[in-house]
């Protein structure tokens, strides 16, 4: 449900104009015979009504260093790579959000903004009163003590 929900936030702030590409990273983790994390979530992406060409991957990966890492040698250090990254923003589990922004920081890769999924889906589901998917992402972010 983490990738769903990544997936969909993605497709909002595509929607709301809040960001105009999407880079997706995640390797194949689940074995080699199953498809990328990558592929998955841009295929959830896509079945929400945005187009592959707003979309760019990144396959190789299994970890968040990875991620970062590679993304570096193939969009952002890329001599050859047309992308953009002059308004990076940031979106990732609001678990590993704090994570994916110290190592940005770390390996000097700018942002401008920083979404968590589950607040933007949240914010979603309040706007178009749908209670329940509020209270199930209420439910996912808590941790009893």
């Amino acid at each position: 449900f983490w990738s769903k929900t990544e997936a969909l936030a993605a497709s909002e702030l595509i929607k709301k104009g809040q960001v105009r590409d999407i880079l997706v990273m995640g390797g194949k983790t689940g074995g080699q015979e199953y498809a990328s994390e990558a592929t998955l979530i841009k295929n959830a992406i896509q079945s929400q009504g945005v187009t592959e060409n707003h979309i760019k991957l990144e396959e190789t990966s299994t970890n968040t260093l990875e991620n970062l890492v590679n993304i570096l040698n193939l969009y952002i250090d890329n001599p050859d790579s047309t992308f953009s990254y002059e308004n990076l923003a940031v979106l990732a589990a609001h678990a590993h959000l704090p994570r994916v922004r110290l190592l940005m920081e770390f390996l000097d890769i700018p942002y401008k903004n920083a979404f968590s999924a589950e607040k933007v889906v949240e914010y979603v589901a309040q706007e178009n009163h749908m209670p329940e998917v509020v209270k199930e992402i209420e439910e996912r972010q808590y941790v009893p003590v």
